[in-house]
């Protein structure tokens, strides 16, 4: 959420939604390449130098690395000036 906030275009909507088990959170913004799709989740590594604002470039590592604990998963699709990220969690009975 906050880097959807962050990183969004100015004065645009931030969508937050839930599809079955999963989590997404969509902003409008520069789009991203394929090779920094394919490295957002990677430790240290930032989009564009020029836009960390501070950050350590650790926050989607932390998150991606929670998911696969947990034994769920993170997406990042991004296009057409829409970017969403997608934390999709395992499905689990009850059990009882």
């Amino acid at each position: 959420m906050a880097n959807a906030l962050r990183y969004g275009d100015r004065d645009s909507t931030v969508r937050v939604f839930n599809q079955g088990s999963s989590l997404m959170v969509e902003n409008q913004g520069s789009a991203l390449s394929a090779e920094q799709q394919a490295r957002i989740f990677d430790r240290f590594w930032r989009a564009d130098a020029s836009r960390h604002q501070g950050s350590s470039g650790l926050g989607l590592s932390i998150v991606h690395s929670i998911m696969r604990l947990h034994q769920g998963r993170c997406e990042v699709h991004s296009e057409q000036g829409v970017n969403r990220f997608t934390l999709r969690f395992p499905s689990v009975g009850c059990g009882h």
